[in-house]
């Protein structure tokens, strides 16, 4: 039976021997038939997964590139960033008195803007970094670290107070990930309110696959009609937070797909006035799913063998 490729291309003939002549029933050669249409698939099959491999091989290599480039360029363009909001804070400084007050007006608007221009490079460099940041192994760690080191982070304020569970749980997760995750909803969450103070309570859920958090806090709430497209990238770049700075719309959009990226779903509940409520989960690594399951959270019914 001829091999041909899905072009028309030949490639060879699928063959029986046999030591003495002997005659195919229609059957048989069915079979024979069919088994050459098998061949020429997973030969097609082959072809593909090489052509796949050559590719991602080929993105792989890009991304790598544009991430060097992304962090060269970030390097490069935040010490003349610098610069230019020192030198107009000097200017202020200095010559407050003569420069006029419309003046210094476009100088505390020049501080402003070049400040956020620093905000998107860096937000912009965290997403080109996001995959290799989602690809780090899985490691053990206590909840209790993981919290304890978010509140350091962002709790340093006086009126920021938040609230997080007390277990002293060990989980298996990628720690790099998660910190990424938290960091950015409850930084989002003490910028965007307009309450005297912050308040944030951090839950957690051990569930058999997965591990579930929810980041809910006392801001001011996001329109109804911006719910669907608020973790698009430059979503809210039309948002002022606390001190008037607007915001970049990268962030949620990075929290999305790291999110995503190890293996996780999130979503968002919110109330203008009211705050809102993110929750999102992260899966275990396959020996913590086995053990949670093995223990007081196994689903009924379900054996060894069916989980394996």
């Amino acid at each position: 039976v001829p091999l041909t490729t899905p072009d028309g291309y030949k490639l060879g003939t699928l063959c029986l021997f046999d030591r003495e002549p002997r005659t195919l029933s229609e059957e048989t050669q069915r079979a024979l038939i069919n088994m050459a249409r098998q061949v020429e698939a997973l030969l097609e099959l082959r072809y593909q997964n090489r052509l796949l491999l050559e590719t991602r091989a080929q993105l792989q290599r890009n991304n790598d590139e544009l991430v060097h480039f992304a962090g060269t360029v970030a390097h490069d363009l935040k010490t003349p960033i610098a610069n230019i909001v020192n030198l107009a804070e000097l200017v202020l400084q200095q010559n407050r008195s003569t420069i006029g007050e419309k003046s210094a007006e476009w100088l505390v608007k020049l501080k402003s803007s070049t400040r956020i221009l620093a905000k998107y490079i860096d937000e912009l460099l965290v997403a080109y970094t996001r995959d290799k940041l989602a690809y780090e192994p899985a490691q053990v760690v206590k909840l209790r670290d993981i919290f304890s080191e978010l509140k350091t982070l962002t709790e340093s304020a006086a009126d920021v107070g938040i609230s997080v569970p007390l277990d002293d749980l060990e989980i298996s997760v990628n720690r790099s990930a998660l910190m990424q995750i938290l960091l950015n909803l409850v930084t989002n969450a003490i910028k965007f309110c307009d309450e005297p103070r912050v308040e944030i309570s951090i839950s957690f859920v051990d569930k058999p696959c997965t591990y579930e958090f929810t980041v809910q806090d006392n801001g001011r709430g996001i329109a109804a009609q911006q719910l669907q497209s608020v973790f698009d990238l430059f979503s809210s770049s039309s948002i002022q937070d606390r001190q008037g700075n607007l915001g970049t719309g990268i962030g949620l959009s990075n929290v999305r797909k790291l999110v995503e990226r190890v293996g996780g779903e999130i979503s968002v509940q919110s109330t203008l006035g009211q705050g809102s409520i993110f929750r999102f989960s992260v899966a275990k690594s396959l020996q913590s799913a086995l053990s949670s399951t093995t223990g007081r959270d196994r689903m009924p019914g379900l054996s060894d063998r069916e989980l394996t």
